[in-house]
Protein backbone atom coordinates (compact mmCIF):
# COMPACT_ATOMS: atom_id res chain seq x y z
CA UNK A 1 0.00 0.00 0.00
CA UNK A 2 1.13 3.52 -0.73
CA UNK A 3 2.79 5.04 2.34
CA UNK A 4 0.57 7.17 4.57
CA UNK A 5 2.94 9.14 6.76
CA UNK A 6 2.43 11.91 9.31
CA UNK A 7 4.25 14.28 6.94
CA UNK A 8 1.67 13.52 4.23
CA UNK A 9 -1.17 14.11 6.68
CA UNK A 10 0.24 17.55 7.55
CA UNK A 11 0.45 18.49 3.84
CA UNK A 12 -3.16 17.37 3.32
CA UNK A 13 -4.42 19.47 6.25
CA UNK A 14 -2.73 22.62 4.97
CA UNK A 15 -3.49 22.23 1.25
CA UNK A 16 -6.07 24.73 -0.01
CA UNK A 17 -6.05 23.85 -3.73
CA UNK A 18 -7.93 20.70 -4.71
CA UNK A 19 -5.75 20.23 -7.79
CA UNK A 20 -2.68 19.80 -5.59
CA UNK A 21 -4.17 16.95 -3.57
CA UNK A 22 -3.05 13.40 -4.45
CA UNK A 23 -5.42 11.43 -6.67
CA UNK A 24 -5.83 7.86 -5.46
CA UNK A 25 -7.60 4.58 -6.07
CA UNK A 26 -8.50 2.74 -2.86
CA UNK A 27 -9.48 -0.94 -2.89
CA UNK A 28 -11.33 -2.07 0.21
CA UNK A 29 -13.96 -4.37 1.66
CA UNK A 30 -17.20 -2.90 2.95
CA UNK A 31 -19.36 -4.18 5.76
CA UNK A 32 -22.43 -6.11 4.76
CA UNK A 33 -25.69 -6.67 6.54
CA UNK A 34 -28.81 -8.65 5.86
CA UNK A 35 -32.36 -8.24 6.93
CA UNK A 36 -35.52 -10.20 6.80
CA UNK A 37 -36.25 -13.86 7.13
CA UNK A 38 -33.86 -16.17 5.34
CA UNK A 39 -32.17 -19.51 5.90
CA UNK A 40 -29.03 -19.96 7.95
CA UNK A 41 -27.30 -21.14 4.77
CA UNK A 42 -28.22 -17.94 2.91
CA UNK A 43 -26.85 -15.78 5.74
CA UNK A 44 -23.62 -17.79 5.84
CA UNK A 45 -23.13 -17.36 2.08
CA UNK A 46 -23.13 -13.56 2.28
CA UNK A 47 -19.76 -11.86 1.90
CA UNK A 48 -18.36 -8.39 2.33
CA UNK A 49 -18.44 -6.63 -1.04
CA UNK A 50 -15.13 -5.68 -2.63
CA UNK A 51 -15.10 -1.95 -3.44
CA UNK A 52 -12.97 0.51 -5.36
CA UNK A 53 -13.08 4.25 -4.69
CA UNK A 54 -11.23 6.83 -6.78
CA UNK A 55 -10.80 10.49 -5.95
CA UNK A 56 -8.78 13.08 -4.08
CA UNK A 57 -7.04 12.15 -0.84
CA UNK A 58 -8.44 14.64 1.69
CA UNK A 59 -7.47 13.29 5.10
CA UNK A 60 -5.50 10.49 6.73
CA UNK A 61 -5.77 9.49 10.37
CA UNK A 62 -4.59 6.43 12.26
CA UNK A 63 -8.12 5.04 11.87
CA UNK A 64 -9.37 6.13 8.44
CA UNK A 65 -8.68 7.56 5.00
CA UNK A 66 -11.04 10.19 3.54
CA UNK A 67 -11.50 10.51 -0.22
CA UNK A 68 -13.21 13.46 -1.95
CA UNK A 69 -15.06 12.35 -5.03
CA UNK A 70 -16.23 15.36 -7.05
CA UNK A 71 -15.01 18.94 -7.44
CA UNK A 72 -16.79 21.78 -9.22
CA UNK A 73 -15.15 24.38 -11.45
CA UNK A 74 -15.58 26.81 -8.52
CA UNK A 75 -13.51 24.50 -6.29
CA UNK A 76 -16.35 23.20 -4.11
CA UNK A 77 -16.48 19.58 -2.99
CA UNK A 78 -19.43 17.23 -3.48
CA UNK A 79 -19.35 13.93 -1.59
CA UNK A 80 -16.61 12.21 0.30
CA UNK A 81 -16.17 8.86 1.98
CA UNK A 82 -14.17 7.93 5.08
CA UNK A 83 -12.94 4.34 4.88
CA UNK A 84 -11.60 2.53 7.97
CA UNK A 85 -7.92 1.73 7.39
CA UNK A 86 -8.42 -1.87 8.51
CA UNK A 87 -10.83 -2.38 5.60
CA UNK A 88 -8.36 -1.13 2.96
CA UNK A 89 -6.46 -3.76 0.96
CA UNK A 90 -4.52 -1.40 -1.33
CA UNK A 91 -4.17 2.22 -2.31
CA UNK A 92 -2.54 3.44 -5.49
CA UNK A 93 -1.55 7.01 -6.25
CA UNK A 94 -2.14 8.32 -9.75
CA UNK A 95 0.68 10.45 -11.13
CA UNK A 96 -0.41 14.01 -11.78
CA UNK A 97 0.55 15.77 -14.96
CA UNK A 98 0.01 19.48 -15.18
CA UNK A 99 -3.60 19.89 -14.26
CA UNK A 100 -5.72 22.92 -14.98
CA UNK A 101 -9.02 23.88 -13.51
CA UNK A 102 -11.90 22.96 -15.81
CA UNK A 103 -13.92 26.04 -16.75
CA UNK A 104 -17.03 24.22 -17.99
CA UNK A 105 -18.43 23.83 -21.50
CA UNK A 106 -16.81 21.74 -24.24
Amino acid sequence: MWSLSNKLDERLRTCKDFLKLPRVCVRWYDASSGGGWDSLKAYRERNCPACETMGYLLKVTKDSVTIGQTISNSGNLLDSIAIPRGWITSMERFPRKRASRWKGGD
